[in-house]
């Protein structure tokens, strides 16, 4: 009886992980002048792939919805999803100065766009890659590319919709003495919700709240050769 609920369960969690892709890491991750020595590895779908481990490796996705990502660095967790695509080649290399690692397709690595209709009864923000920022009235839907660093475009983007009160100037680097820990967990009091997705395909994702004010992610498709030129 044991060995027939084994393959009961075996079955029903192949139809969820039947795609695979490949893992690549490159050398020089935990090193100067980024790194200084820190540990780092990725979860992907629960399973720790280590720097240390064989090359290539098998990634296993999820068939339905997104992949749920972790990068582990040093003991510091990042925590995002992505959709990775079955037989691809997936290149992890050490980061620069804005980030610690990149991770993009071995072929045509594309940035994506994030979508945000405000169905709230207030101005809101979507701040996408900290960079991106735009104003959302009640009803309307904004869209915006996702530009990153040149030099660490693939990384994890981070999302944030937040109250325009997050937007005021105070809260501005300008090297003028001003306690900016404190202004920062001030500004943080405006977030409503934030996450990450990591753009690797021309990904087009829209962003919604939910009742609780919880954000939710949905891949709506990929952006065509035209629409990525265009942005």
């Amino acid at each position: 009886m044991k060995a027939i609920a084994r393959l009961v369960i075996c079955l029903l969690t192949l139809p969820c992980f039947a795609q695979t892709a490949t893992l690549k890491f490159l050398a020089g991750f935990g090193e100067a002048p980024n790194g200084y020595n820190t540990e780092f590895s990725l979860a992907i779908n629960g399973k720790i792939y280590n720097v240390t481990d064989s090359i290539p490796q098998t990634i296993h996705l999820s068939k339905k919805g997104l992949d749920k990502c972790s990068a582990i660095i040093g003991k510091d967790t990042l925590h995002f999803v992505a959709k990775f695509r079955k037989g691809e080649t997936y290149i992890v290399r050490p980061g620069c100065c804005c980030a610690f690692f990149t991770l993009e397709p071995e072929n045509n690595p594309k940035r994506g766009t994030i979508s945000f209709k405000n169905k709230t009864k207030e101005n809101l923000l979507i701040i996408a890659a900290e960079a991106n920022n735009e104003d959302v009235a009640p009803g309307k839907t904004k869209t915006e590319f996702t530009y990153e660093s040149a030099m660490c475009m693939f990384k994890p983007c981070s999302i944030v919709i937040a109250k325009t009160a997050y937007n005021d100037p105070k809260y501005n680097y300008h090297n003028d003495g001003r306690d900016y820990d404190i202004l920062w967990k001030e500004q943080g009091k405006y977030v409503v919700d934030s996450t990450f997705f990591h753009f690797m395909h021309g990904e087009r994702i829209s962003v919604s709240l939910d009742k609780k004010g919880e954000m939710t992610i949905k891949l709506d498709g990929y952006l065509s050769p035209e629409e990525h030129l265009k942005f």
